[in-house]
C-alpha cells in the first residue's frame, strides 16, 4: 500500500520599509533535527531559502512539524529574515537593513499561515534528539548498543522444538476436516459452511447481536427506553378497561368518566399501571352564549353595526367631512397679494446686492489736518437697510523726502454716511476710522476701511472715504492715482433689506 505523502503548510508574508515600499531579500528555514517520513529521509534536512518577490511577497512550503508519520517529534525551524532594499539579497546581511533569527514550530493546518504571526518557541536542538541508552545499556567504543534477549525481556522465546511444531501441524488438518467439507473453504470458489453463524459470546451483548425469547421476541431487556402507542378502545368501567390486552404506552377512553387513560406498565390487569390523563380544568363549555357546533354572527361578538364593504366604497366620517373642507386642492397658485407680508419680503430680498462704485481717475490731496474726501459714493437709500462700504487706496506725502513729521506722526483715515447728495461734506456720521502710523519715507503707504451701517431713512446719502494728517506742522497728504499701479476705489452694496 502507497503511504501517504508528508503534511505541508503554506508559509506567507509581506515586507515593506516605513513608507509601504515592498523589500527584496529572503527567509531561511533550517530544520533543527533530520527529519523522517515514515523512516524515510525527506528533503528536510537541508535549509530552505525562500526569496521575496518583486512586491515584497513570501510564499514558501514547508513540512509540518507534527504531520503523521514524521520523527522525531518536538523539532523546530530555525529562522532567519534577511531583508533590505528591492534587489537586496541578504547574503550574511550585506546590504540588508533588517536580520531576524527566531525559532516556530509549523502544525498541521488547512490553510496558509503567515510567518511572523507564527507564535515564536525556544530553539530545540538536534542533541535533545541523540539516543543516549537503549534499554538501559550504553553504546561501545564504535557507537553500536550491545543487547541481549534478557535486555528486551525475550528470555525463552526462541525457536520452539520440533515435536511441538509437529503437534500444531496435526491440529491444523483436524480444524481443517471439522466441520465437514469445511476445508473447500479453501479452495478457489470454495463456499464456507460457517459462512451466517454467529459466535454464541456476540448474542445479548453490547455491540453484538440481539438475541429472541420463547415468542420469537426480543426480550424487552434489550430494547431501548421506546414504546408504541395503540389505541385500545373505549371502555364503560374500571373492569373493562382491566380486562384489556395491551403494552406500555397502549390507551383507552373510559365513557363512564369521560377521561382517557394511558397504560404506563404492565400488566394491563393491574389499576395502579393506568395512569388518568388529565385535561385543562378551564375547558371551553360555551362561545358567545352558544353551545354545540356553534355558528357565529357578528352581533354575537359586539359588531352588529359593521358593514363588509371595500376601502373605496367606505363613507368619511364627520370630522373628516370638516377638516378636509379646511384645506387646500394639492395644485392650486395665489397672487403675491393673497400672501401676508410676500411683496415686503421681496423688495427686501431685490435690494440685497450692488449700489454703487467709485474709480477717481485722479490724485486727490489733503492740505495738512484738513480732512479730505479721497473717494465718494451718492446713491437712494431705504430706512431699515444695511449697507457696507468697503474702500481702498494709496497714500503718500507731497513732501515726504523733507518733512519729517508727517512721517513720524500718524494720519487718520475715515468713512463717513450723511442723508446728503454732496459729494464734499465731511460732516457724516463716522462708521469706520482709525488712525495710522506715519508714512514711510517716499514710499507708497496701503489703506483700507470696510465696515456696515443701517440708513436711518430713505433719502439720498452720500459716503465718502476721507484722509488727513493728525499733526498741524505736517505736510500734505495724497491719494495716489497712477494707470495699472494705484487705483483707488470706494465700493458700496446693499446686504440686508427690511
Amino acid at each position: 500500500m502507497p503511504l501517504d505523502p508528508p503534511t505541508r503548510v503554506t508559509v506567507t508574508d509581506h515586507f515593506e520599509d516605513g513608507a509601504g515600499n515592498p523589500l527584496g531579500g529572503r527567509v531561511i528555514f533550517r530544520p533543527s533535527v533530520t527529519v523522517k517520513h515514515n523512516a524515510a529521509m525527506v528533503p528536510a534536512g537541508a535549509p530552505v531559502v525562500a526569496h521575496l518577490s518583486s512586491a515584497g511577497n513570501l510564499s514558501v512550503e514547508l513540512l509540518a512539524n507534527d504531520g503523521p508519520g514524521v520523527t522525531p517529534v518536538g523539532w523546530t525551524y530555525e529562522v532567519t529574515i534577511q531583508v533590505g532594499p528591492p534587489g537586496s539579497i541578504g547574503d550574511l546581511g550585506i546590504d540588508a537593513f533588517v536580520r531576524e533569527d527566531f525559532s516556530i514550530k509549523l502544525p498541521s493546518l488547512p490553510g496558509a499561515v503567515v510567518l511572523r504571526e507564527v507564535t515564536k518557541v525556544d530553539p530545540v536542538p538536534s542533541s535533545a534528539f541523540e539516543i543516549k541508552t537503549v534499554a538501559g545499556v550504553g553504546p561501545d567504543v564504535d557507537g553500536n548498543v550491545p543487547l541481549t534477549a534478557s535486555d528486551i525481556d525475550a528470555t525463552g522465546h526462541g525457536y520452539a522444538p520440533q515435536d511441538e511444531l509437529d503437534a500444531v501441524d496435526a491440529r491444523v488438518v483436524t480444524l481443517e476436516n471439522h466441520p465437514p467439507n469445511h476445508a473447500t473453504r479453501h479452495a478457489p470458489g470454495g463456499v464456507d459452511p460457517l459462512t451466517g453463524y454467529v459466535a454464541t459470546a456476540l448474542v445479548g451483548v453490547s455491540n453484538g447481536v440481539a438475541s429472541l425469547d420463547s415468542g420469537g421476541l426480543i426480550p424487552a431487556s434489550q430494547l431501548p427506553s421506546i414504546a408504541i402507542s395503540d389505541y385500545l378502545g373505549a371502555v364503560g368501567s374500571q373492569a373493562a378497561m382491566l380486562g384489556l390486552v395491551g403494552q406500555r404506552g397502549d390507551w383507552c377512553n373510559r365513557t363512564d368518566l369521560g377521561a382517557a387513560f394511558i397504560l404506563a406498565a404492565e400488566p394491563a390487569s393491574t389499576l395502579a399501571n393506568w395512569a388518568q390523563v388529565l385535561t385543562p380544568t378551564d375547558a371551553v363549555t360555551s362561545v358567545a352564549g352558544r353551545t354545540g357546533a356553534v355558528t357565529l354572527t357578528k352581533s354575537d361578538v359586539g359588531l352588529g353595526s359593521v358593514d363588509n364593504t371595500s376601502d373605496a366604497a367606505k363613507p368619511l366620517s364627520t370630522a373628516a367631512t370638516t377638516a378636509l373642507a379646511g384645506k387646500a386642492a394639492s395644485v392650486h397658485t395665489h397672487a403675491i397679494a393673497d400672501v401676508t407680508s410676500l411683496q415686503t419680503t421681496l423688495n427686501g430680498l431685490d435690494a440685497v446686492g450692488y449700489v454703487g462704485e467709485h474709480f477717481p481717475t485722479a490724485a486727490v490731496t489733503g492740505s495738512g489736518t484738513t480732512e479730505k474726501v479721497g473717494c465718494f459714493v451718492t446713491f437712494s437709500a431705504v430706512s431699515g437697510r444695511r449697507y457696507k462700504a468697503t474702500w481702498g487706496a494709496s497714500l503718500f506725502s507731497s513732501n515726504a523726502n523733507t518733512n519729517a513729521n508727517l512721517i513720524t506722526n500718524p494720519f487718520a483715515i475715515k468713512l463717513r454716511y450723511k442723508a446728503t447728495s454732496s459729494s464734499t461734506d465731511v460732516t457724516g456720521t463716522v462708521f469706520d476710522g482709525t488712525e495710522r502710523g506715519g508714512l514711510s519715507s517716499a514710499y507708497y503707504t496701503p489703506v483700507s476701511l470696510c465696515s456696515e451701517f443701517v440708513a436711518p431713512s430713505t433719502a439720498t446719502y452720500t459716503v465718502v472715504a476721507t484722509f488727513n494728517a493728525t499733526d498741524s506742522s505736517a505736510g500734505n497728504l495724497t491719494q495716489a492715482y497712477v494707470a495699472g499701479t494705484h487705483l483707488p476705489k470706494l465700493f458700496i452694496e446693499c446686504i440686508k433689506g427690511p
